[in-house]
């Protein structure tokens, strides 16, 4: 969640108030850390699709020139995912693009996985007459994580282009044939998609696809300067080659996606941002699920700063602007965090002593502005239900950030005690497809 700095003047906060100077301090600390990055991204993002067009003209005299339809491995790492693993894979085969292949690989699942499985490729198999037009490959192997799974389905994989999705997610039918177009033009390395949460049928899934709008309407604003943080392994997409010069995934991490994304920084790289490659995702569903994911990708976060701190502001690194300025930020990202709960409490106690709620009308339209705008920006986010809720954005993010700062100072603590957090399986109940 975006804390916007609050601009006050002498009649909203009197100096002999003893609430008015922690309140100053914490207000510059937001407000220093939004100014600096997420303030800028804001302003660039809108522009993102018009300075693509301007990147991308070779590229599309290339494609013009000759259609560009590598043949792309799909691989779906699953792991107890009984519940979505065969709708996901009926949507990945019902693309629009069909030169590929798709590579489930089994993580030692304990359920059902395996079984419906096999059943499903037995269908698959003898409806098509042992000849489908996507071929699926299936592999089981003992639990190892997550990074394993992947490195497997690599091993396994032919393809030019190597497509990640999860197990429960919904594909969008051009989604991959987008993500495939961004590879046309031969710099491009490594391309995340769009990840919108699917199921929407609570305050915790609303919450949830809140954080997700905007944090993909800055990823745009993250491809445009060269610094996007994480190519996120539910939708992404890597040139082959990648993993030949920088090596396998690391499963030493947890969340080895953006390990991946870090080194591919390192190496100066170039990673692009393919805003119409949607998939839905089944986000978790009780605060307790919520709580487990958000630890294990604090925590994944966190080991892959510390193991990336030698690269900051160091004259070796081929992408100085993410290791001098992006992942410095992190760290005062992190205290914003904690001190935002802090501020929030401090500005509602004093808004009631001095009857005075300014502040907090402030803050409600200027966070309603920045969803507004990114609403506006993404036709599958203009609709009614998210521009009725505008209102009411400011306060549904309190949630979030409760549970930001609990999981924050949780993974911390992990990191601290070295307590092992693992590749933990959430109650699924099915991914709502928006397609």
């Amino acid at each position: 969640m975006i804390v916007p700095p609050l601009f006050y003047s002498g009649d909203l906060i009197q100096p002999r108030n003893p609430l008015f100077w922690p309140i100053s301090f914490l207000m510059f600390v937001l407000s220093f850390n939004w100014l600096l990055k997420d303030f800028l991204y804001l302003l660039c993002a809108p522009w993102y699709d018009w300075w693509l067009l301007r990147q991308h003209v070779q590229a599309k005299q290339l494609r013009a020139a000759h259609a560009y339809e590598p043949l792309v491995s799909v691989i779906i790492p699953a792991y107890n995912e009984e519940v979505g693993l065969v709708a996901t894979l009926k949507t990945v085969i019902a693309s629009t693009y069909s030169r590929m292949e798709v590579i489930v690989v089994n993580d030692g699942s304990s359920d059902g996985t395996e079984q419906e499985m096999r059943s499903f490729l037995y269908k698959y198999y003898l409806a098509s007459h042992y000849q489908p037009a996507v071929p699926v490959k299936y592999c089981y192997q003992p639990n190892a994580g997550k990074g394993v799974a992947l490195n497997t389905g690599m091993a396994m994989a032919q393809g030019e282009i190597i497509v990640t999705f999860d197990a429960d997610c919904a594909v969008h039918k051009d989604c991959i044939r987008q993500l495939v177009s961004a590879f046309a033009d031969p710099s491009m390395m490594a391309v995340c998609g769009t990840i919108k949460i699917g199921n929407m049928g609570s305050i915790l899934g609303v919450v949830q696809s809140l954080e997700y709008a905007l944090g993909f309407f800055l990823k745009r604003a993250e491809a445009m300067f060269g610094t996007v943080f994480v190519v996120g392994g539910a939708c992404a997409a890597y040139r082959r080659e990648v993993f030949f010069k920088l090596g396998p995934f690391d499963n030493r991490f947890l969340t080895e996606d953006m390990e991946m994304s870090f080194r591919i920084q390192q190496a100066g790289m170039r990673v692009g941002y393919a805003p119409r490659a949607i998939v839905h995702t089944e986000g978790p569903s009780t605060i307790a699920g919520l709580i487990k994911q958000r630890i294990r990708w604090n925590r994944g976060r966190i080991e892959t700063i510390v193991r990336y701190t030698p690269e900051i502001f160091s004259k070796a690194s081929r992408n100085r602007l993410f290791f001098w300025f992006v992942v410095p930020l992190v760290y005062l990202s992190d205290l914003v965090t904690l001190l935002r709960v802090v501020l929030t409490l401090l500005l509602y106690i004093y808004s009631l002593e001095i009857v005075n709620y300014s502040f907090l009308y402030v803050l409600i339209a200027m966070t309603s502005f920045i969803y507004l705008l990114v609403f506006l920006s993404d036709d599958h986010e203009r609709t009614i239900g998210n521009m009725a809720i505008i209102p009411l954005v400011y306060f549904l993010l309190h949630l979030s950030t409760l549970v930001e700062v609990y999981t924050l100072l949780t993974a911390y603590w992990t990191m601290l005690t070295h307590r092992q957090v693992g590749w933990q399986k959430l109650q699924r109940r099915g991914v709502v497809d928006q397609q």
